[in-house]
């Protein structure tokens, strides 16, 4: 190939290289998930045609070939055992191809692997990365200072509001932000000129400020930790020196300890409590709020890791681990998690512990290539290291996504880049070899782009317009199509015919229409209407018999049933999701309920106070428990609500108002909850909860007063029951 068709082919893949750096902002509204969905489609159609140009360029031109490094063998090891996991994981389906909602699996990691081998081989020297991180860092300054106009209005209107950047994710902003600040110091370090530096300078002042405007306390602590291990590692290293990188890592070292000093001795104060992030992390718990369920997820990862150590259950599939080895102490939580949020246990549980050690092994042979190579000075060694901190730190509470798998591939990227000596083959092929390759990548470049992209984005429009129902309600229905769920019927059977690989989350859409679909009463054919709920429930019970299910197909199935009045098949259906999740409280708690709209009291009292006496702490489930005990067993109902009263009458307060809300015109509701004010020391509240009854029902005037008068003299109001 001549010179210039080389110099084409480069200059054409490292503008696609560029182009990538569009990603973060892809937002396609016309799409399912148009924040993520829009995001992967661009992210992988881009590394396809950059990926076949990059094959043309290196049969052509050998020091563009894949060059001998114990990072690039590490990587491809990776992938590999990715690959195996995957395909031999519960759900094959998710493996590879994910969810809509998450858009990873094999098909994404295999799409960061290209960018990994492509930006490493074409990106040779220094002045190429700077470039790639300089147009990054402007493109980030650019969306944060948009961004702020809305901020400011929004935090006006919500205090606590989070920058989201346009991303549609705060946290996808923030590490977006984070990546964009390590880059800056980066070519802040390489810069020679003074004016550069400056602007590096203020563009990290500028990234720190946008990043506080997420207050997101992961990613916060990561450019902090990040930052920690540049610092630490400089005062250590340079000690002997003593030189100004010394002083000033000593001095910035210094402050952040006195700033963190001051914020820990001052977390109680108005200043820290008035500010959103601040606060947040005045509020960091390991027993509460997101990180309890974090922690809890930890434990239900271990259990799954026992069950398949070697290769794992296959990427997207922890849902199956999360309902197998459910905690009742999860119960309160969101019904299903599909990630567990680190990103250790994450990739254990997809890869196994050989998957993990080896996507450990990648950024272990990154460290080490970066500290043993002399064409890092001491600051970007540091500075390299430090941005690998910042990644492993933010995602021990949270997991990748596709903005962080593109910078941190892109760092790899760098590392093999400038640690790569020569390629693995350095030959010279044979001209027909080299044309027949080239030929091939053309054709192939529309071949998988429309295999892979083009049928996907297909099912992902129809499958928007399936789910769009109603637009408006008010004396009638407005429905979204021309012809109303005829329509909606028809576009869940393209999506289903594009993309059945993501049959299992179409069904689930499906199956949340279908239901909406039954509360309409006038405006759909009664055929349109039945051949609807027979399609759903066909495509549920074929997800369900093929064993590529979670619990939540099922629970699906419940709500129907219900809805239909058929508790004989609803019994069916939740024993279906409780064999899947054997703990999970609320499958239990809703099959005591409809055994005791069965008439079935007693084995609803025994399946309820076995899964109350599995974790007593969930107030929920102790009032399903007591409400049942008081038909049950009456006296027993008492003594329970007596020892309740005494170790945590929020509880019992809790019951007796509801049972004033679900039966507002029995008397007797309005007199125990009296009866517990009293014996609660609470006489005025007592009063006035008697004072409401002879409002609300007048005819019992005569008896309530009674009861007040009781009160009111000091006596017992439960004597006048």
């Amino acid at each position: 190939m001549k010179t210039n068709s080389a110099s084409v082919l480069r200059i054409s893949i490292f503008i696609g290289l560029l182009t990538l750096l569009f990603t973060p902002f892809i937002m396609h509204s016309g799409l399912f998930f148009p924040y993520i969905t829009g995001k992967a489609y661009f992210f992988r159609i881009v590394v396809e045609i950059i990926f076949f140009l990059w094959l043309i360029l290196a049969v052509f031109e050998p020091k563009y070939r894949p060059q001998k490094n114990i990072l690039l063998y590490s990587a491809t090891l990776f992938v590999i055992s990715i690959f195996v996991s995957d395909y031999f994981g519960v759900n094959k389906d998710a493996s590879f191809w994910s969810t809509f909602e998450r858009m990873e699996g094999f098909v994404a990691i295999i799409h960061f692997y290209a960018l990994f081998l492509v930006a490493g081989s074409v990106l040779k020297t220094r002045t190429d990365w700077r470039i790639l991180f300089d147009t990054s860092i402007v493109f980030a300054l650019v969306a944060g200072l948009a961004s702020l106009p809305d901020f400011y209005k929004a935090s006006l209107a919500t205090p606590g509001f989070r920058n989201e950047g346009g991303m549609g994710n705060s946290i996808y902003f923030a590490v977006y932000i984070m990546f964009n600040f390590f880059f800056a110091i980066f070519n802040l370090n390489i810069s020679k000129n003074s004016a550069t530096k400056i602007y590096y300078i203020i563009s990290t002042l500028f990234l720190t400020y946008f990043l506080t405007t997420t207050i997101t306390r992961g990613t916060v602590l990561a450019l902090i930790g990040g930052l920690t291990i540049m610092l630490v590692g400089t005062f250590i290293i340079r000690f002997k020196k003593r030189d100004i990188y010394w002083k000033v890592s000593t001095a910035i070292l210094a402050g952040m300890i006195v700033l963190v000093l001051a914020f820990w001795t001052n977390r109680n104060s108005n200043f820290v409590k008035q500010n959103a992030l601040l606060n947040r992390f005045s509020e960091i718990s390991l027993t509460g709020g997101t990180s309890q369920a974090r922690v809890l997820n930890w434990k239900i990862a271990t259990e799954g890791i026992k069950q398949r150590p070697i290769l794992g259950w296959g990427q997207s599939n922890y849902n199956y681990v999360f309902d197998k080895n459910y905690l009742p102490s999860m119960h309160g939580n969101e019904y299903m998690f599909d990630r567990v949020h680190n990103i250790f246990f994450d990739w254990a549980i997809a890869g196994g512990l050989l998957g993990l050690i080896l996507f450990l092994s990648m950024f272990v042979s990154a460290i080490y290539l970066v500290i043993k190579s002399p064409k890092f000075d001491l600051n970007s060694k540091l500075i390299l290291i430090g941005i690998i901190g910042a990644y492993f730190i933010n995602n021990f509470f949270v997991f990748d996504q596709i903005i962080s798998y593109m910078y941190i591939f892109m760092i790899l990227a760098l590392v093999y880049s400038e640690t790569s000596e020569k390629p693995i083959c350095e030959h010279e092929m044979s001209d027909y070899f080299k044309w027949t390759v080239a030929a091939l990548s053309i054709i192939f470049i529309p071949f998988v782009i429309y295999n892979v992209n083009a049928e996907s984005i297909k099912g992902n429009k129809m499958l928007i317009s399936a789910n769009q129902l109603v637009l408006k309600s008010g004396e009638g229905y407005i429905f979204a199509h021309p012809q109303g769920i005829r329509d909606n019927i028809n576009y869940f059977k393209d999506a289903l015919k594009y993309t059945p690989e993501y049959k299992l989350e179409i069904t689930q859409r499906m199956f949340e229409v279908m239901l909406s679909s039954l509360n309409i009463q006038g405006g759909i054919p009664e055929l349109d209407r039945r051949e609807f709920v027979e399609m759903t429930l066909k495509n549920v019970n074929e997800v369900i018999d093929s064993g590529n299910v979670d619990s939540r197909a099922p629970y699906l199935l419940v709500q129907y049933y219900l809805k239909t009045g058929d508790t004989n098949k609803a019994i069916e259906a939740v024993d279906r999701a409780i064999n899947m999740s054997p703990n999970r409280q609320s499958l239990k708690v809703l099959k005591s309920q409809i055994l005791m709209s069965q008439k079935k009291t007693k084995e609803a009292y025994e399946l309820i106070k076995a899964t109350y006496e599995s974790e007593k702490t969930k107030d929920d489930v102790w009032k399903s428990y007591a409400s049942i005990l008081s038909t049950y067993d009456k006296k027993l109902f008492e003594v329970v609500i007596d020892e309740e009263t005494k170790n945590n009458p929020n509880r019992v307060e809790d019951l007796l108002l509801t049972g004033i809300k679900n039966k507002p015109d029995v008397l007797q509701a309005r007199i125990s909850l009296a009866a517990f004010y009293f014996k609660q020391d609470r006489k005025d509240e007592s009063i006035k909860v008697l004072e409401q009854a002879i409002k609300d029902m007048p005819k019992s005037k005569y008896a309530v007063e009674r009861v007040i008068n009781i009160i009111k003299t000091g006596g017992d109001p439960t004597l006048a029951q």
